[in-house]
């Protein structure tokens, strides 16, 4: 075990991409489910006194999803970057802590728009 750690984290920076990769999901995902629960929660109040509008508040309640489906494009391109999909990695360990930063900055950022265009979109 500790020969992993010493080859992804110390010898390699996967280990830091993959954490990175991993924080940009689940922030962006929470980010996203949050700005759906207060999108369909506003659009349950309209769609009780006018459930024609059916239509066009489904596709405002999806809006905020997009954010999570862009921190999954995020992990794909830092597994890309760091060679993770052809087999080849080739990053260093400062490198795999630059990824990291990024990916914890991409997350936060897309946890943050998400519910902003929930409110947005609610608006």
């Amino acid at each position: 075990m500790i020969e992993l750690l010493k080859l992804y984290f110390v010898q390699t920076g996967c280990g830091w991409a993959v954490l990175g990769a991993i924080i940009v999901v689940t922030v962006s995902c929470l980010g996203s489910a949050k700005g759906i629960l207060i999108a369909s929660s506003h659009a349950a109040g309209v769609l009780s006194e006018k459930p024609e509008l059916f239509g066009k508040m489904l596709v405002l309640m999806a809006l905020p999803g997009t954010q999570g489906f862009y921190g999954f494009i995020g992990a794909i391109m830092i597994a890309m970057r760091t060679g993770i999909i052809v087999g080849h990695i080739n990053i260093s360990p400062s490198v795999g802590i630059a990824i990291l930063i990024i990916a914890i900055c991409m997350g936060i950022v897309e946890y943050i728009t998400a519910i902003m265009q929930a409110k947005a979109a609610t608006a």
